[in-house]
């Protein structure tokens, strides 16, 4: 059975849901990426609960922030959406292991 959570997601009832979908920029520094004019929730990837886990435990959240912030500070200015997904998509995801899995919206239908 479907029900729709607090944010107008469809969620599944008793565990019955989809395959975990990680967020590519980090959702902790949402008004950072907001304030480039990139939209967190266009850019997740399906993976599965042990895959999702393990590149959170390995700090992949901290790290790519980082990385964009010294991206940034290269370049001499804000990065452009594109760049930024660029830049995540050529160094950072084949670190992980999760290159070449689409992007799909956070809130998507599954």
């Amino acid at each position: 059975m479907r029900v729709l959570d607090s944010r107008g997601n469809a969620q599944f009832l008793a565990g019955m849901r989809g395959q975990p979908r990680h967020h590519v920029f980090p959702q902790e520094h949402a008004k950072w990426f907001r304030d480039r004019g990139i939209d967190i929730d266009k850019y997740t990837v399906e993976l599965d609960t042990g895959v999702h886990e393990a590149i959170d435990r390995l700090g992949y959240n901290d790290d790519v922030f980082r990385r964009l912030q010294v991206r940034e500070e290269a370049l001499g200015r804000p990065m452009t959406e594109q760049e930024a997904v660029d830049f995540v998509v050529k160094s950072v995801l084949p670190q992980y292991g999760i290159e070449g899995v689409p992007f799909v919206r956070y809130w998507a239908a599954r």
